[in-house]
């Protein structure tokens, strides 16, 4: 693998995306020169791949870090990925509903 000149870790909100939830023109070829110039690219936030916005994805990722870090990944190989059981997660649900928590 050749040696990146720089990891560059781009936030979603108020960073990729203006005020407005809208995606500029000019993000997709900032982030193509950057590559080009050497750089590696990482989506970095705190949302799940389940709540990702689908105009991330045409944008030239090495690599991203989701879900507050839960899960790393770097050129298609998982890095990171940290998960719960599913009975945990169906008794966390469950403890969420009855005390009426608001999640996203």
């Amino acid at each position: 693998m050749d040696k990146a000149k720089a990891l560059l870790f781009f936030d979603i909100d108020g960073t990729l995306f203006d005020d407005g939830h809208r995606l500029p023109a000019s993000v997709k070829p900032a982030l193509e020169e950057a590559g080009g110039k050497g750089c590696r690219l990482f989506l970095n936030t705190g949302r799940t791949i389940c709540n990702m916005d689908p105009r991330l994805q045409d944008l030239p990722w090495d690599g991203t870090v989701t879900g507050c870090g839960t899960r790393v990944v770097c050129r298609g190989k998982t890095l990171r990925a940290l998960e719960y059981p599913l009975r945990d997660s169906l008794r966390i649900r469950e403890v969420i509903t009855e005390n009426h928590i608001p999640t996203v």
